[in-house]
């Protein structure tokens, strides 16, 4: 005879459930092939030895928009106090492989809640920290972009994006009330000129945890999109603009050069 599933039965079956998710999470969290990948990153920090760390990263390296990306370990020895300071060598080196890196699925191996990224391959792929030093070069590279760029424009605080698609060229910037701003020119045009097309809005979608994000500019009846793809497959555009009318799309071209994050 089947047995019937009566109410006080619940709360067991509930608890019962919770304490299976419960291992299984933390089954993930403590995983030996994460600890495997992360200890030799750990052991690399805790040494202090300049070649062991930047063997521990991955090439080419995204740097935060609007510095260059690091092509090449040489460059990296270069560029290492832009990238590493004091605070994020100590959180690195007296971290414990076996506890603190957490393995998230197919995005990777994490430490102190994205902190630090490895693939997996155990290398770092992400930093998401930002030294002195890195935002002392950030102004330079804003202070540059603002000699060349439409007078009109120069008032923003941070360039988020920029990128090439076959017929426009598109840029985006954070203004210090913390609204995005979309200006659009002809693909062949100079920014120095005035832009064609020039919007601000506060809406901005990202998809998950991974880093796809959406920016979305209105101007009735169009809507003007920009997406960024940093989950995409080989061969896809890292970026693109669509644009609907009237809830139509009438355009969508991917970006050719991109440059931001």
């Amino acid at each position: 005879m089947k047995k019937r599933l009566i109410a006080h039965d619940l709360p067991v079956m509930l608890t019962l459930c919770l304490l299976c998710m419960s291992s299984a999470i933390l089954r993930a969290e403590t995983s030996p092939d994460a600890a495997k990948l992360a200890e030799p990153i750990v052991r690399a920090f805790r040494s202090g030895d300049a070649d062991k760390i930047v063997s521990s990263f991955s090439f080419p390296l995204k740097s935060r928009y609007p510095a260059p990306d690091i092509l090449h370990p040489d460059e990296l020895r270069v560029r290492m106090s832009e990238l590493l300071d004091q605070h994020l060598i100590t959180t690195i080196a007296q971290s414990d492989p076996h506890k603190d890196w957490v393995a998230s699925g197919w995005q990777g191996i994490q430490l102190s809640n994205g902190l630090v990224w490895l693939n997996t391959e155990g290398k770092i792929i992400t930093l998401n920290h930002t030294t002195k030093a890195a935002e002392s070069i950030d102004k330079g590279y804003i202070d540059a972009q603002k000699l060349w760029l439409n007078a009109g424009l120069k008032d923003f605080q941070t360039p988020l994006l920029m990128m090439l698609t076959k017929r426009f060229q598109v840029r985006i910037d954070q203004m210090v009330d913390g609204r995005y701003r979309y200006a659009s020119w002809p693909r062949e045009q100079l920014q120095s000129s005035k832009p064609d097309i020039l919007l601000y809005s506060k809406e901005r979608d990202f998809e998950g945890t991974g880093g796809n994000q959406r920016y979305v500019f209105h101007n009735a009846p169009f809507e003007y999109r920009v997406e960024i793809d940093n989950l995409r497959v080989s061969g896809n555009a890292p970026g693109r603009v669509v644009v609907l009318r009237d809830g139509k799309q009438v355009v969508n071209e991917g970006a050719e050069t991109f440059y931001g994050h």
